[in-house]
């Protein structure tokens, strides 16, 4: 299988199938609509491009890597260096286990940094918390996964 295929299969099979969990919403109810109009750019490594030059064309940049090669510290640190004002970057590493209630949400396969503009990301969170989308988190699941 191809990171390609991989991150589709994630992407149709587990973050766009409703829950109840999310207020009968996807658990990213925005990924497949970016996914399936290209909006998402998969990179194997970080590069020097200028993120927000590429996040005017995509609403997701993703940097994959083997998960036998990066800790989760590791990953969290790389998304402290690319995160600022204008970008979010977010970690997902097999071996750190995130979840709401009894759904996880991690991809399982990669260690993934996920990149978005931080203003397009608070637009979406404020639509996804009046839809009740957040009424199953935990407080202090809410809080780190909404500070980044």
């Amino acid at each position: 299988m191809s990171l390609h295929f991989d991150i589709e299969k994630w992407i149709t099979d587990t973050l766009s199938i409703p829950s109840e969990i999310f207020n009968n919403l996807p658990m990213c109810p925005y990924a497949k609509q970016a996914w399936f109009s290209h909006k998402v750019l998969i990179l194997d490594s970080e590069n020097n491009e200028d993120l927000l030059k590429l996040l005017q064309k995509y609403e997701v940049i993703i940097y994959a890597y083997n998960p036998k090669e990066v800790t989760p510290e590791e990953l969290y640190t790389k998304c402290k260096k690319i995160s600022n004002d204008n970008i979010v970057a977010l970690d997902d590493h097999p071996d750190y286990k995130e979840s709401v209630q009894d759904i996880n949400l991690n991809n399982g396969k990669y260690a993934l940094i996920l990149v978005q503009e931080r203003a397009k990301l608070d637009q979406a969170r404020k639509i996804l918390k009046s839809k009740g989308y957040y009424k199953n988190w935990s407080n202090n699941y809410l809080k780190e996964v909404l500070s980044a």
